[in-house]
């Protein structure tokens, strides 16, 4: 079960980052902004290569569930097309979903711009209702054996409390948690909810950009300084194209990375996590579970759109 931002992402290929840097913004930047900014930003461009459900805890939950796990999603759409879009891509990819509908909200929306030479992705991002998780409180959520939840999910309307609160729900019952910080503007703005959150996770996924935000320190120190600070049991860094670092009680584990062509590195993040505690849940090793996380992120960074 995942707790996320309900999104519907818009993939655009730009052959350099120049519309990008006359916006101000730059490459690999997570853009939260209003409507009319966001039709205005999806003019610069033709139309997309790929349009698909999204959102990082959504894309982590659909690569379980496309692997065969029992995995159920939980957000909020607007009752448009968008919302249409996300639910049967949910169900698809699923069986299993909790979206409450505002009636005559907007459902969320990023635009994914893909820059040479190796597939950075830039996200514009307009939320729309999927922050309000006010909606949620009369949704009849299965809590099951784990619960996945993200940085993102942080901001917005009782978003905070709804999260913390889910989280004390799935510890109750006996239940693993995990999450993953997503951005480094989370740790930036967000810093005192984030080590009060972690103290109740089992499993942390941050990449390289994330854990110096964190704690100040390099990938393979910065692992072994946030299982101090507040008892993770095993976190996991994410170092993209250099593979990844799994810390695990006393243990590091160095994970290379798989051999594929980068197209668009849209949900490389999510699709390691989604293999990762795919493995977990299968009890595989924590070795198997890293090499099977880098293996879906190779095959999502493989093809347009965030899925593996």
């Amino acid at each position: 079960m995942g707790v996320g931002n309900a999104l519907v992402d818009l993939t655009h290929s730009l052959e350099n980052e120049d519309a990008l840097l006359r916006r101000g913004w730059e490459t690999g930047d997570w853009i939260p902004i209003d409507l009319g900014g966001w039709e205005s930003a999806r003019s610069i461009v033709s139309e997309p290569l790929s349009v698909q459900a999204g959102g990082s805890i959504a894309n982590t939950v659909r690569t379980v569930g496309l692997l065969g796990g029992n995995a159920t999603f939980v957000g909020v759409v607007g009752d448009d097309e968008y919302g249409d879009l996300f639910k049967a891509a949910i169900l698809r990819d699923c069986g299993n979903e909790v979206l409450a509908t505002v009636e005559g909200g907007t459902t969320g929306r990023s635009l994914c711009f893909v820059t040479p030479p190796d597939g950075e992705r830039t996200m514009v991002v307009h939320h729309g209702v999927s922050r309000d998780f006010t909606q949620l409180y009369s949704q009849k959520i299965p809590w099951g054996s784990m619960g996945h939840f993200g940085g993102y999910s942080l901001f917005g309307e009782g978003a905070s409390d709804f999260v913390q609160e889910s989280v004390l729900r799935v510890k109750e019952r006996g239940g693993i948690v995990s999450f993953d910080l997503g951005d480094k503007e989370v740790a930036k703005e967000k810093p005192d909810e984030v080590w009060g959150l972690l103290e109740s996770v089992d499993i942390l996924f941050v990449n390289e950009d994330e854990a110096d935000v964190l704690v100040g320190l390099p990938p393979r120190k910065a692992g072994k300084e946030i299982q101090r600070h507040a008892g993770v049991g095993t976190v996991v860094v994410k170092r993209g194209a250099r593979g990844s670092f799994v810390f695990e009680g006393e243990r590091c584990l160095r994970i290379g990375t798989g051999s594929c062509k980068v197209i668009d590195t849209t949900g490389a993040g999510d699709a390691y996590a989604g293999g990762f505690l795919y493995g977990i849940l299968n009890e595989f090793s924590m070795e198997k579970c890293a090499e099977f996380g880098r293996d879906c992120a190779s095959e999502a960074v493989s093809r347009w759109g965030a899925l593996p």
